[in-house]
C-alpha cells in the first residue's frame, strides 16, 4: 500500500474498452497506476476564539507563545487513510510543518489544538512530550499520536511575531490544499521583563518592557482575566507609539489588598477585532515579581 505521506491524492483508474471504428481494439490502463483515493474533506477551518497565551518565567523575565487553534464547521475526519495531513505555514518565512495524524480513525473532530506541540519560547517538543489535542462533536479531548515531517523551525520561524496559515492536505510532497485559514499574525515565543508599577493604592502607575516593538498600528488592551478574588480593575486601551515599552495606569480603589496574578494585556490587529484574530496575550505569571500589589488605602 502505498505510504500516505508521500501521496494520499489520486483517483484510483479503472480498466475501460475503447471501440476504434469496426477494428474492435480494447485498451486497458495500467493497473500500475492506480493510486489511493483523494483525500476528501467536508468542512472548512478557522481558527476559535478560544487561544490564549501560555506564559512561563525564566530568571530575569517572561517567554508567552499563543496558543494556536482551529474549528471547524463541520465534522472533520483524522487518521483515516483518505483523510487529511495537517500544515503549518509561516507565510513570512516560507517554512512548512507537516503534522501528520496516526493511529485509529477519529470522525467527528470539531477543533484541533497546536499549543502542545511547542513550548512557551516556540521551539517544537520532542518525543513523548509533544501533543495533538482534538475536540470531538461530544466536548471530549484527547491527545492523539501523530508524526512530524517539514522545517521543524516553522512555528519559531525569525521573528516573535509571524503570519501563519494552516491548511488540510493531501500529502507532503507536493501537496494540494482541501481546506485552509486565513493568514493571521501570532506572537510566539515572546519575551518581555517583569510587570513594572508605582503606587499601590487607588490610581498606581503600570509599565511592561517588550524584547521587540509592538507595531503602532496595532490594538492593546489592560484587562482582567480570570480574576482572582478581590480584584477589581476596568479593561481599558493602552496608548501604543510603537516602541518596546507600555506604560499605563489603573485604577484599584475597588481591590481589596494582595498580590494579583490575574491581568492580561491582549493585542489585537484593530480596535474592533474578533477573538479569533487575536495577535497576543500576555497574562501575569505565578511569579511574585510579576503580580500586581495593591495594599490598604
Amino acid at each position: 500500500m502505498a505510504d500516505r505521506r508521500q501521496f494520499i491524492t489520486g483517483i484510483a483508474t479503472v480498466s475501460t474498452v475503447a471501440i476504434a471504428g469496426c477494428a474492435g481494439i480494447e485498451e486497458e490502463t495500467n493497473p500500475e497506476e492506480e493510486t489511493n483515493p483523494e483525500v476528501k474533506v467536508d468542512s472548512d477551518i478557522e481558527y476559535t476564539t478560544s487561544g490564549f497565551g501560555y506564559t512561563s518565567t525564566e530568571r530575569d523575565n517572561v517567554l508567552t507563545s499563543m496558543d494556536i487553534e482551529i474549528g471547524t464547521t463541520d465534522s472533520l475526519k483524522l487518521a483515516g487513510e483518505t483523510d487529511p495531513i495537517i500544515e503549518v505555514n509561516n507565510t513570512d518565512t516560507g517554512q512548512e510543518l507537516y503534522v501528520i495524524p496516526e493511529g485509529e480513525q477519529i470522525s467527528d473532530v470539531s477543533s484541533i489544538n497546536f499549543g502542545g506541540l511547542y513550548d512557551n519560547a516556540g521551539e517544537l517538543r520532542q518525543g513523548a512530550n509533544r501533543e495533538l489535542t482534538v475536540e470531538t462533536e461530544d466536548g471530549s479531548r484527547q491527545t492523539i499520536p501523530h508524526s512530524i515531517e517539514g522545517n521543524e523551525e516553522t512555528i519559531r520561524g525569525r521573528e516573535p511575531f509571524s503570519t501563519y496559515q494552516i491548511a488540510l492536505v493531501d500529502s507532503t510532497t507536493n501537496p494540494t490544499s482541501v481546506a485552509s485559514t486565513r493568514e493571521q499574525i501570532y506572537g510566539i515565543g515572546h519575551e518581555r521583563e517583569f510587570i513594572q508599577q508605582e503606587g499601590t493604592t487607588g490610581e498606581i502607575n503600570l509599565s511592561l518592557e517588550f524584547m521587540e516593538p509592538i507595531d503602532s498600528s496595532w490594538y492593546v488592551e489592560f484587562t482582567p482575566f480570570d480574576p482572582d478574588d478581590g480584584f477589581v480593575v476596568e479593561t481599558k486601551e493602552i496608548n501604543n507609539n510603537g516602541t518596546d515599552r507600555l506604560e499605563w495606569s489603573t485604577n484599584v480603589a475597588e481591590s481589596e489588598p494582595g498580590t494579583y496574578k490575574g491581568w492580561a494585556i491582549n493585542i489585537y490587529p484593530e480596535q474592533d477585532a474578533r477573538l479569533d484574530e487575536k495577535i497576543l496575550s500576555v497574562r501575569g505569571a505565578t511569579k511574585e515579581d510579576d503580580q500586581i500589589v495593591i495594599e490598604e488605602s
